[in-house]
């Protein structure tokens, strides 16, 4: 009851039709889980009509996907040297569920993220987000698309140009001709911990003498230190060098025509480059903060020829993150937006918009406007909507949003599942469509069994009375009362039993042997459920354990229950006999009605 652990923020996704990258055929990858080890390796296949199917790959027979199943997939070989980024925003709605990609911007209706190498554009229903955040334990502190040249931001010589005959993302990118052309920003707050990345372009020529680099400067204690990247063209290899820096391990990388992706990570204690996820250098820290960032040709001076008129390189996409720590014992005001700012403080009131740049907020009936370079987070007010009823196979997926390893870039959605074959499998979600994922990227694929869900309310209630606990052991770390009402509509009723789908936490149980389970037995403590008034069961008679990490509940509810129009569900707090205002402390992570059978018809939700 007061023995709560901390749990994870709560997430719930939902997505238009959005292909995440695109994917050559892999091959076997996945391997069906099973109590006497791994299946042979082989594919998830199949359709909405003609069912889907583990089918291995030597030929032992197809399984039937329809049980709760888990499928694991491999790591294909060269998953580390995959191009692309490392997506510096996530989006998060519902409980355990975010997808990362560019925030292009917010809205009163959607966020619009662009997702995959190409950026494509997704629509996130804003009425079942719950935040928009950085990439854990970063904060953009640069982002530059190379749309314009900003004067204002980088200073030049020679002929840099803005090309919109190549880019990697958005319109354009920065050209720039060999012989000596630069470009050059200098940082307003130097940074002394964080991570660049930017897309070049390799043409894959060799000219002798001539190089294409990208050279970052820093400053400490023993005056200035400097990296270099050197991507072309007097080699055919890429290089890097560290004049008057740290000793570094150099690995050369060929070098491949097309576009390419450089990242730099540094600090005090490690220094790490790597092409596409490849290591090109490792080794000692820099003792100094970095200063600035310099794109450019060099030609030496003793050149014998000039370099070729049309030789030049491309960049684009460059992102300079700031390695920050993220805040705890945070107020939340669950009936607010929120920014959450790097210096731990923060901002209640209405947002206004939001894009890659900026936020704005109207807080006491002014606009504020924060630049992402001070901000953690964006947490939205949650305003529960009913989703559309979705039914088939349902499933959680989870991949990889990024090259590597990382797991603060592992993705996941829950949904049913609409297509799949050898390179992607398709999902419909139940805030705002649907989403392909290539099988390459895929880690995970849990099945759960075919059913009709109507999501109520995707966001997470603490119900309870006890202010004294630590803000991370619940969410809202504020109690909401003992008493939790939701509505949702339907154009008739079902014709089969219904079942409430409850996400829940820390419930105490009526199990022998649980933490006040004799309170539970007595009638005290306990969470009676109602639906249109007609109590169904009480939620404590479901849980066996001290249920410390999440679990779900299904609840059922007899034939009748349900109606056409409106629909009330409530949770209803009961307290001790002797003391009626003292409630056993609970998270409700997320609600849903589901049907097993035929569903019945939803009103739409509106638009």
């Amino acid at each position: 009851m007061k023995r709560m652990k901390p749990i994870s923020r709560l997430l719930w996704i939902s997505a238009t039709m959005v292909s995440i990258a695109e994917a050559a055929d892999p091959g076997p990858t996945a391997h069906l889980v099973r109590n006497d080890g791994p299946s042979a390796p082989g594919r998830v296949l199949g359709n909405r009509t003609g069912g889907f199917r583990f089918e291995p790959g030597d030929g032992s027979g197809a399984i039937p996907l329809a049980q709760p199943t888990v499928i694991v997939f491999d790591v294909p070989k060269g998953a580390t040297s995959e191009p692309g980024s490392t997506p510096p925003f996530e989006v998060r709605v519902g409980r355990d569920q975010r997808i990362s990609g560019r925030l292009i911007s917010l809205d009163s209706a959607k966020v619009t993220l662009g997702v995959g190498a190409e950026g494509t554009p997704l629509s996130i229903d804003r009425a079942g987000t719950l935040a928009i955040t950085q990439r854990t334990g970063e904060v953009i502190v640069l982002q530059e698309g190379f749309e314009r040249f900003d004067a204002g931001r980088w200073s030049s010589t020679g002929s840099p140009e803005i090309s919109r005959r190549d880019k990697l993302e958005g319109d354009s990118s920065l050209r720039l001709p060999a012989g000596g052309s630069t470009v050059v920003h200098r940082l307003s707050d130097p940074i002394g911990r964080g991570r660049i990345e930017i897309g070049f372009l390799d043409d894959d020529r060799t000219v002798p003498r001539e190089r294409a680099i990208v050279e970052l400067t820093f400053r400490g204690d023993r005056g200035e230190e400097s990296l270099r990247a050197v991507l072309g063209w007097a080699e055919e290899s890429l290089a890097f060098e560290s004049p008057g820096g740290p000793a570094l391990a150099v690995q050369r990388l060929l070098r491949k025509p097309g576009w390419r992706r450089l990242g730099v990570r540094f600090g005090p204690d490690r220094t790490e480059v790597s092409v596409d996820g490849d290591s090109l250098a490792h080794g000692n820290g820099l003792r100094g903060t970095l200063q600035q960032i310099r794109l450019g040709t060099l030609t030496p001076l003793e050149a014998a020829s000039a370099p070729p008129a049309d030789l030049a390189v491309a960049f684009d996409d460059l992102r300079i993150v700031r390695f920050a720590e993220p805040t705890a014992d945070l107020e939340a005001d669950p009936s607010q937006d929120e920014v959450r700012m790097v210096s731990g403080d923060q901002s209640f009131g209405r947002l206004e918009k939001a894009d890659t740049e900026r936020i704005t907020l109207e807080v006491e009936g002014r606009g504020v406007v924060y630049p992402w370079s001070e901000v953690l987070g964006l947490y939205l007010r949650r305003e529960a909507r009913p989703s559309k009823p979705l039914g088939g196979l349902w499933c959680r997926a989870e991949w990889r949003a990024a090259p590597g390893v990382d797991p603060r870039d592992l993705d996941a959605v829950e949904g049913v599942l609409v297509e799949a074959d050898a390179e992607r499998i398709t999902m419909q979600t139940p805030y705002a469509g649907t989403i392909t994922l290539p099988v390459p990227r895929l880690r995970r694929l849990a099945v759960e069994g075919s059913s009709t869900r109507i999501v109520v309310d995707p966001f997470a209630h603490h119900l309870g009375d006890d202010i004294s606990e630590a803000p991370a052991h619940l969410d809202p770390p504020q109690p909401e009362g003992g008493v939790l009402e939701r509505k949702f509509t339907l154009a008739e009723p079902p014709a089969e039993a219904a079942f409430l789908r409850i996400d829940a936490v820390q419930v105490v149980g009526e199990a022998p042997g649980v933490g006040y389970s004799a309170k539970i037995r007595n009638g005290e403590l306990v969470t009676n459920l109602f639906v249109n008034g007609v109590k169904v069961d009480y939620l404590n008679r479901f849980i066996e354990d001290n249920n410390e990490t999440p679990i779900v509940v299904r609840v059922p509810v007899r034939p009748g229950v349900l109606r056409a129009g409106e629909n009330t569900v409530r949770f209803e707090q009961v307290g001790l006999k002797n003391d009626p205002t003292y409630l056993d402390d609970l998270g409700i992570l997320g609600l849903a009605i589901e049907f097993t059978g035929t569903p019945p018809a939803a009103d739409a939700r509106p638009e």
